[in-house]
């Protein structure tokens, strides 16, 4: 039992004058008999140990306690106890069969629709068979004609969106103007996207150092090395495309910037390679770049690095026009 009802006035009437700790040595074997469902065995050695004393301790209290059961066939009863769990048992059943009788009603209501439909189902269906068939042949012919226009126009539409989107992204291509040192002119192999003559051979480690020289410290940060790879499968080259496009984006960047990952250059570098093929002439990105005011944090960046974080402006002035940031910093 999960609970019972309990009641405070005709407990303090009938047990006022006990104890503390003979009350609560009373209500535990209340507690045992209602959990239990059961009368308590005669036995003061488990009536001890039921509520947690000694059978000293128990000794000196009982004299107190054991009045309020009956003892009957070697078992303590309890009159409230007893009549409280009876009342349970009543409602119970009660419940029960009330549940059982209204689930035979329903599980016969049923059945008895099921007969009905079973009966009139023969009767409508020979009414309606020969109607419906008619109807479908009708339908039929149209709805296959229209159906098949109606796909092969979807079709075309989105033959069309397909071909569209196509030509949005390789009008959107601006790729930046390569600020890497200059290099001998190579020249495209036809129908290819990699170069002619010599060609980087440059190892994942090797890369990673170039890669730890643009962005200080980046190499302690990048595990990915397998990005090297798949940028050669892809027809990327080392020279023209992707060490260009690093530079370019650390130049971009404020003093101790560094990406989290290999996959941030993935954009930057196809732009740039997707342009190089195509032989479009690179939008100066650098120009766009300058264009755009300094932010404050991007400031204190930059007088932190130069140790001019308490330098006059005369001073700070001279190394912003040596830096060509005079137009960044004053826009």
């Amino acid at each position: 039992m999960d609970w019972y009802p309990w009641y405070p006035d005709l407990h303090d009437a009938d047990a006022g004058h006990l104890t503390c700790l003979e009350d609560g040595a009373y209500r535990r074997l209340i507690d045992r008999y209602m959990r239990t469902r059961m009368p308590l065995p005669d036995d003061d050695k488990v009536l001890a140990r039921f509520v947690g004393l000694t059978p000293d301790e128990w000794a000196a209290i009982a004299p107190n306690v054991r009045p309020f059961f009956k003892p009957r066939d070697g078992k303590l009863h309890h009159k409230r106890c007893n009549f409280v769990l009876e009342a349970q048992d009543k409602k119970t059943k009660s419940h029960s069969e009330h549940a059982s009788h209204a689930a035979k009603s329903r599980w016969a209501k049923e059945l008895k629709g099921k007969e009905n439909n079973a009966q009139g189902m023969p009767n409508e269906c020979d009414q309606h068979a020969e109607s419906n068939a008619d109807s479908m042949l009708d339908k039929c012919a149209p709805d296959a004609e229209g159906n098949a226009q109606s796909m092969l126009k979807n079709a075309r539409g989105e033959e069309k969106e397909k071909r569209r989107e196509e030509k949005r992204r390789e009008e959107s291509y601006t790729p930046p103007e390569s600020t890497s040192p200059a290099r001998a002119p190579a020249t495209l192999a036809p129908g290819r996207g990699g170069v002619e003559g010599k060609e980087s051979k440059l190892s994942a480690e090797q890369k990673l150092l170039v890669v730890d020289e643009i962005f200080p410290g980046a190499g302690a940060v990048i595990t990915n090395l397998a990005r090297f790879g798949d940028w050669e499968r892809w027809n990327y080259d080392w020279d023209l495309d992707v060490e260009p496009t690093l530079r370019e984006i650390a130049e971009s960047q404020v003093p101790g910037w560094m990406p989290g990952g290999l996959l941030y250059f993935d954009k930057p570098i196809a732009r740039r390679y997707h342009a190089r093929i195509a032989g479009l002439t690179a939008h100066p990105r650098r120009a766009v770049i300058q264009a755009r005011e300094l932010s404050v944090a991007e400031k204190r960046a930059y007088l932190e690095n130069w140790g001019l974080t308490r330098a006059g402006s005369a001073e700070v002035n001279a190394r912003i026009k040596a830096e060509g940031l005079a137009e960044r910093w004053h826009t």
